[in-house]
């Protein structure tokens, strides 16, 4: 837990042999080490929200990314770019949650990252938070309205 992060906000946290223990188990529908630490995304609530026919965003690094459009092939993919390295450099020093030798890890991990952009079916560059959310909620609403993501019983009702 870094600095001004609690239990159950930011994140979930466990120890090293619970997070094992819950891997081991098929608890994540994806987890990996990233920045020396180990991050996992629960499988249960995910598949709750998309059975329930909503939209879940998640946060994880490109590896994370790679996996769950492996598990779950209706996963849209979306790389937010920072404008510059220089601003992302400076925006995670302004945090203050990460050492130096943490940062420079950070640093090397997100340039050898920003390079598989390509990868993912969207990018968008974060240079204005208010316009970056806008184009990442425009994605998802553009997303559900390609033909093979209608209700095909709704379209029934309507096409015939």
């Amino acid at each position: 837990m870094r600095r001004g992060e609690k239990n159950g906000r930011e994140y979930y946290f466990v120890s090293k042999d619970e997070f094992d223990r819950l891997s081991r188990s098929g608890f994540f529908a994806e987890h990996f080490q990233v920045h020396q630490y180990r991050y996992g995304t629960p499988r249960r609530p995910l598949e709750k929200v998309l059975r329930s026919g909503g939209v879940m965003l998640l946060d994880v690094d490109v590896k994370g990314a790679f996996n769950l459009r492996q598990e779950y092939p209706q996963a849209i993919t979306i790389f937010v770019l920072p404008p510059s390295v220089k601003a992302l450099r400076k925006r995670l020093r302004k945090r203050g949650t990460e050492s130096k030798d943490q940062l420079k890890v950070r640093f090397e991990n997100a340039k050898k990252e920003m390079k598989l952009y390509r990868k993912f079916e969207y990018a968008v560059i974060n240079d204005d938070l208010s316009t970056a959310v806008q184009q990442v909620a425009s994605i998802i609403n553009c997303h559900r309205c390609r033909t093979e993501n209608l209700d095909p019983e709704q379209i029934s009702k309507i096409a015939g």
